[in-house]
């Protein structure tokens, strides 16, 4: 588990654009979710729904494992 450091990759515009997408993706799929609220960004209380965009499943948590998060960075992986 972790992550990996890809400099240059994209530039500062390129970034700042995708970010934009990522968020309205996770605010379209979890309205519950606000960008400049990091409150909302966990669950309100002990054993309640993560508020994140997910499959539902179990082995798939993850918000990018949902069915509308491949379509989420297409533009830039067809550049």
């Amino acid at each position: 588990d972790g992550y990996m450091v890809l400099r240059g990759v994209l530039s500062r515009e390129e970034c700042d654009a995708e970010v934009e997408l990522l968020w309205r993706f996770v605010t379209t799929v979890s309205p519950a979710v606000v960008r400049d609220d990091p409150e909302s960004w966990y669950p309100p209380a002990d054993g309640q729904p993560d508020p994140w965009p997910h499959s539902g499943w179990r082995s798939f948590a993850d918000m990018f494992q949902h069915h509308g998060a491949g379509w989420l960075f297409g533009s830039l992986r067809e550049r």
